[in-house]
């Protein structure tokens, strides 16, 4: 097996955030403009039809793609066996689940609805679908393949999607062109995944991802769960206003936590081809720890000390409301960054069942208490459930990596990101007069509290910026 490198994993990273960091900034423009142009009342249609085919579109990316994913990085052989076998379960499991979606918004909604849920639910699963050659291209170490799929689509949508306003298109056709974007996305990736690995049915391969495969589907049908079951539950209520609220806190959040999905892309399959080397791996999850979790804390504080002036700013009056759905994500991104890079180790230490159960009882407790807070307190109770969710999976995370690698301490380099985030919101808010400047200077703020304190060192940031450039 060929060992992945500190310098390897640096260059993947550069590569897929630069190019991935282009189609995402495109989108981030026409999402922006979308609210904006649709208003609150049309923009909570569509946040309608999106939410909720959010928790059936999913689908696509249960279970057995992390299977592929970690026995792949550890023997990249086996990649065409388990790239069709992957194909197989997570296409069926996502058909399946559009039609059962589709009957159900037929009679839950009026015609608008579903024909937007036609529209964006099969976008949605073609992008988890996509799932499977971004993973071909991760165990091969190409995931520039994926930015230039994502990128191409992405440049098809921005085009189009300004002329439709220029024309003062209907939201129909936006949705449309949403849905175009994501075929042309597939296609390409599909094209490239080929190139590397053409898909080959192998049956003990198809039965072992099945036997191995149904924990994480667990795992995973629990996280989406936990993880849609918010905006699902304010979805399917249609609670009007409150849908559009949520939708557009939930849009920026997203924006913001895809740096961290894109980063994590060139460190997951780093962190599974060490899994049986545990110095190497505790070194990797240590400086992942000072740099990727330090950076989600830094966003989070963006988040939280500018929420208002970001929800007013890019989106409209109408949607201040929104800003206080937005502090509680603030205040979930560190969270957030700390569980994608934890999971990773957890499974690689295969203790599936240790995160069946964990998922199983976050998903029963975010369901129950959406149920109990979404009617009375609509957006912001689903905001206060999603951070309680994310709080206590980031707890139980670090403990149980703690257990798995002899004494990591992650807890000691979480105290100093967070003793800066504490001066760094307090310089923020203290100069809420001034936002765009203080928004450019609050990087500074923050790293220099660490260099300050010694967290990092001038000599190893120089360090990894060679590395970086060679």
């Amino acid at each position: 097996m060929k060992k992945t490198g500190v310098k390897l994993v640096l260059r993947n990273a550069a590569v897929v955030t630069m190019s991935t960091g282009i189609s995402q900034i495109l989108l981030a423009i026409t999402g922006i403009v979308l609210v904006r142009y649709l208003g609150l009342n049309l923009y909570s249609e569509y946040s309608t039809a999106a939410l909720y085919m959010g928790l059936f579109s999913v689908l696509g990316r249960i279970g057995f793609n992390r299977v592929f994913l970690r026995e792949c990085s550890r023997d990249i052989e086996q990649t065409e066996s388990y790239f069709c076998a992957t194909l197989l379960l997570n296409g069926g499991v996502t058909f399946l689940g559009l039609i059962v979606a589709f009957v159900i918004a037929y009679f839950r909604y009026d015609n608008r609805i579903f024909v937007l849920t036609l529209f964006l639910g099969t976008s949605q699963a073609l992008i988890a679908l996509r799932r499977m050659s971004t993973t071909v291209f991760q165990v091969h170490h190409k995931q520039h393949f994926t930015a230039i799929a994502t990128i191409s689509g992405a440049l098809f949508y921005t085009v189009a999607f300004f002329l439709a306003i220029y024309l003062h298109a209907s939201v129909f056709i936006v949705a449309l062109l949403h849905l175009c974007m994501n075929l042309i996305a597939i296609l390409l990736s599909y094209s490239m995944s080929f190139r590397l690995a053409f898909p080959k049915f192998d049956f003990t391969i198809f039965k072992k991802l099945i036997a191995v495969g149904k924990r994480f589907c667990v795992i995973d049908i629990m996280l989406v769960l936990y993880v849609q079951a918010n905006g699902f539950i304010i979805a399917f209520l249609n609670l009007k206003e409150q849908v559009g609220i949520y939708n557009a806190a939930f849009r920026l959040f997203s924006v913001f936590q895809l740096i961290g999905q894109i980063i994590d892309g060139a460190i997951s399959p780093a962190i599974y081809g060490a899994s049986t080397e545990q110095p190497r791996m505790i070194r990797g999850l240590r400086l992942a720890m000072r740099y990727f979790v330090t950076g989600g804390i830094f966003i989070g504080v963006i988040m939280l000390a500018r929420a208002d002036w970001l929800m007013t700013t890019l989106f409209k009056a109408e949607f201040s409301e929104s800003a206080g759905v937005l502090k509680l994500f603030g205040v979930a991104m560190a969270s957030r960054f700390i569980v994608i890079l934890l999971s990773h180790v957890i499974y690689a230490a295969n203790k599936e069942s240790f995160m069946v159960v964990l998922m199983t009882g976050v998903a029963i407790f975010s369901v129950i208490a959406c149920v109990i807070l979404v009617p009375h307190y609509g957006a912001i109770g689903a905001g206060f459930v999603f951070l309680a969710c994310e709080v206590v999976l980031c707890v139980i995370c670090l403990h149980q990596v703690e257990k798995i690698l002899d004494k990591p301490e992650l807890y000691k380099l979480l105290i100093l990101p967070l003793l800066s985030a504490v001066v760094t919101s307090i310089f923020l808010i203290l100069s809420n007069d001034w936002p765009i400047a203080t928004l450019l200077l609050s990087p500074i703020v923050f790293f220099s509290v660490l260099f300050l304190t010694g967290y990092y060192k001038s000599g190893e940031i120089f360090g990894l910026v060679k590395a970086f450039i060679k």
